[in-house]
């Protein structure tokens, strides 16, 4: 008894007001509440704006035989249900964008299919289905992260975890969730037995001991927890300690780097189970699938940026002599020399002009050692700042993409002298076709260290996927029209 009303005790202490306490007991319901809003609504706009659209390209049209198709939003968000898409916590962005882009293939597949043979096919416009379609797969996603945003800051997202493990690992990890709170993941209680001197511990997390926490799991509707490990082989034992208390475990690993679990796959062959481990750019059906869409692609932003190059290229004469495209030696896939093709956004004499800058400014050279990048650099054009700034300069690389020599996504190319910062990551960034784009562009790029960028390289072999390509294109366009990070 003396256990619960301490328990209690802590908890009230833990949540910010008393009535936040339905709220609280209730978050994974207000969760998956406000992102069927989310799709409803935006799969509702997107049947308006092909409706719409439509409607002013070739005039009337019939609306009430389109309002009858409305009960078909409910099966559309029954299918992400069944994806797991409600509330998606620990799906990740790349994950759930997949997951959503299926889902409403699928039913919009089944829906034009059912319409057709039901209806007819002269009741409803393939132009408004197709315009539908296009709308709602970039409505739904944007939609998601719109909700996100608004509930966070309404202080209305978040399901309420314990985190267990060595006490200044699970503060530490605490403190990063709620410095992202768009995970979905609200820490409420520390599990440790440690003594909590000396711990600097997150704003409104309290230390419970382990002999409470069914009390305070029951009391504050805890139906998961995060669990940090060392190794894979505890699965078992905390299994044992916890199964019977939370509905839902999650491993994390202590310490710097994450669990060894790139690639890998539960498989059964009988009764025997085992963790397949898939190379999947080693692949090659996801080789071909990956080339066919580089050449797709870059052949057609070939054709459609011609006299935007026209142009580019008269500018650059006009501002400075030498050639309008430069050609840099970088590492390609399996080490090989490619020439990666820009345009020139430096002084002819750029290398000397780099030489004498470094030797006169230490602060640049500290500069240069860490990032492999100077801001400001003395080197470049007025011209070639305003190409950096909008990432410009990189599109002649559309060429080296549709020869084969680069892809649309990947690591970015790097000099031959920068093969020594790589250390052993070396061998995976050659294992691969150097990119256009990448997680560091997306991630920060000038603003980053180089070892950071060698981290997002090796993160990126290791979990290649065609969807995380065109989640990387998508957020590239995004960056570079914010202008993030460019130099």
């Amino acid at each position: 008894m003396n256990n619960l009303i301490e328990a209690n005790t802590i908890l009230e202490k833990t949540l910010l007001r008393p009535q936040e306490r339905w709220q609280v007991r209730h978050a994974r319901l207000w969760m998956i509440g406000l992102l069927l809003l989310s799709d409803g609504l935006m799969l509702f706009t997107a049947g308006a704006l092909g409706f719409g659209v439509r409607l002013a390209l070739l005039g009337s049209i019939g609306g009430s035989t389109y309002l009858k198709l409305s009960p078909i939003l409910l099966a559309i968000l029954g299918m992400y249900a069944l994806r797991g898409l409600y509330p998606g916590v620990g799906l990740g962005v790349v994950e759930e964008f997949r997951r959503l882009t299926l889902s409403t293939s699928v039913m919009f597949l089944l829906i034009i299919t059912i319409t057709y043979l039901v209806r007819g096919a002269e009741q409803y416009s393939r132009l408004v289905m197709g315009l539908t379609y296009l709308f709602a797969l970039g409505l739904v996603p944007l939609g998601r992260v719109l909700m996100r945003h608004l509930a966070v800051h309404a202080g209305v997202w978040g399901e309420p975890v314990a985190v267990i493990g060595p006490l200044s690992e699970a503060a530490r990890l605490a403190g990063n969730l709620q410095r992202d709170p768009k995970l979905g993941l609200r820490p409420l209680v520390l599990v440790s037995d440690e003594p909590v001197d000396g711990h600097p511990l997150p704003a409104g997390v309290k230390v419970l001991p382990e002999a409470q926490l069914g009390s305070v799991r029951a009391e504050c509707n805890l139906s998961a927890a995060l669990v940090l490990v060392n190794r894979l082989d505890e699965l078992p034992a905390v299994r044992r300690r916890y199964g019977e208390i939370f509905e839902r475990l999650t491993l994390l690993k202590t310490g710097d780097g994450p669990l060894p679990l790139h690639g890998v796959e539960v498989v059964e062959f009988g009764h025997l189970q085992g963790l397949q481990v898939c190379e999947t750019l080693l692949d090659r059906s996801a080789q071909v699938q990956k080339r066919l869409v580089d050449l797709l692609l870059s052949g057609l932003g070939l054709i459609l940026l011609s006299p935007l190059f026209a142009l580019l290229a008269v500018l650059i004469r006009l501002d400075s002599p030498g050639p309008v495209f430069y050609l840099q030696k970088r590492l390609g896939r399996g080490g090989k020399i490619i020439h990666m093709l820009k345009f020139r956004t430096m002084h002819v004499h750029a290398d000397e002009l780099l030489e004498r800058y470094l030797q006169e400014n230490e602060d640049a050279r500290r500069q240069w050692q860490e990032y492999q990048k100077l801001q400001p650099d003395p080197r470049i054009t007025r011209v070639g700042r305003i190409l950096r700034r909008f990432s410009i300069d990189e599109l002649p690389q559309l060429w080296n993409v549709f020869a084969g020599e680069m892809s649309l996504v990947g690591p970015r190319p790097i000099m031959p002298g920068q093969k020594p910062l790589y250390g052993e990551a070396f061998r995976d960034y050659i294992r691969v076709t150097p990119g256009m784009t990448g997680l560091w562009q997306i991630s920060g790029r000038n603003r980053l260290p180089f070892s950071r960028r060698v981290e997002l390289d090796v993160h990126y072999v290791k979990n290649w996927s065609i969807w995380l390509d065109f989640y990387i294109l998508l957020r590239t366009v995004w960056v570079v029209l914010r202008c993030e990070g460019a130099g």
